[in-house]
């Protein structure tokens, strides 16, 4: 006698897999999409908190730009302390908006701000994201993809005829369709990102403090709340670091020496290194390629990439059909929302991740 249980299965036409705007652009154009997130909670960290010009078209777009720019500010200036000296400095040049650029300048929002409003009008639109539900099994055939799926806890076959993987750097999708990043994590580019409190530092800028080796510590006060952003720059051959309120505070010792300045209660850490996908298709599955980074070295930006959501390749406002709309999603998250090198990647892509 067979004791085992049928496992359930489900049908859509997209399924995936990882959180973020892939879902919403494929969800506004009528396409059965289906989200899933093995992450039981949403990400409370601000990571890339840039948002370039045309990516904020592309959410006007998907109807999300104000909601958005309620929940962020403009770039503070930039103050660099160096030994007694504090230099005031713009990262990039501030412009009007006009009939024809209506977004201009780069907006600082918290990530997880950004994607509680990408979830928010995704709900409007009869989608959830389902969390804690991470995939165990991919499998493809001319038809479309099966994936295996641990919903809390019970196992489902979720039939589609596209898969995203959008679920980060350590992708379990990416792996399973054999899609490398392009040569190797970057050792150069590591830093530790989080966010955390401060005491004694005004929030009317953006504090850096450069450090030896060409190195620097960054401290960006986050909008709408009482928490900074924190960006440690670490050596080449530097171990993976401890992440610890206690090993951050001998850091910021042993770099600044100031005890004026007191760095606490951290709500999220992390090590940022910088990396990308080789190639985005395999079959009927796909990994948008790039990664959302946050600010490394700040460089000036004195022409943020703009231009009308419009203009963009006609993936998101043309054409029919699940595939086209999938393979579309993944190219104009990779290619309309390039960001210029003062902040990252794009917002774009932490659904990517």
């Amino acid at each position: 006698m067979n004791t085992h249980q049928p496992v359930e299965q489900d049908v859509c036409d997209v399924l995936i897999i990882g959180s973020g705007p892939t879902g919403l652009t494929l969800a506004r154009r009528g396409i059965k999409v289906r989200i899933i997130e093995k992450s039981a909670v949403p990400f409370n960290g601000s990571r890339g908190k840039g948002i370039q010009p045309r990516t904020i078209e592309v959410f006007d777009n998907l109807g999300v730009a104000q909601p958005l720019l309620g929940v962020g500010q403009l770039y503070p200036p930039m103050k660099f302390h160096v030994s007694f000296l504090k230099i005031k400095w713009n990262m990039m040049k501030y412009q009007k908006q006009t009939v024809d650029i209506p977004y201009p300048n780069v907006w600082l929002v918290p990530q997880w701000r950004t994607e509680q409003v990408l979830r928010d009008r995704l709900a409007e639109l009869g989608t959830q994201v389902e969390w804690d539900t991470g995939a165990l099994q991919i499998k493809q055939d001319a038809e479309g993809v099966s994936v295996r799926v641990a919903c809390q806890g019970e196992p489902r076959i979720v039939h589609a005829r596209y898969l995203v993987g959008a679920d980060g750097g350590k992708s379990f999708v990416r792996k399973q369709l054999g899609v490398n990043f392009t040569g190797s994590t970057s050792q150069e580019g590591r830093m530790i990102v989080g966010d955390l409190h401060v005491e004694g530092l005004s929030r009317d800028a953006w504090h850096i403090w450069p450090t030896r080796k060409g190195g620097m510590i960054g401290l960006c006060p986050l909008p709408h709340s009482n928490l900074f952003q924190l960006m440690m720059r670490l050596d080449a051959d530097e171990p993976a670091p401890e992440l610890s309120e206690h090993a951050i505070q001998i850091r910021w010792l042993a770099a600044t020496g100031s005890r004026k300045i007191h760095l606490h209660s951290p709500t999220w850490l992390s090590v940022f290194p910088q990396c990308a996908a080789g190639r985005a298709l395999s079959g009927r599955a796909g990994v948008p390629r790039g990664r959302r980074r946050p600010c490394a070295y700040p460089r000036r930006c004195s022409r943020p990439q703009h231009g009308r959501a419009g203009r963009l390749e006609s993936g998101l406002e043309t054409g029919s059909g699940a595939g086209r709309h999938a393979r579309g999603t993944a190219r104009h998250l990779r290619r309309g929302t390039q960001a210029c090198g003062c902040c990252g990647a794009g917002v774009v892509q932490r659904t990517l991740q």
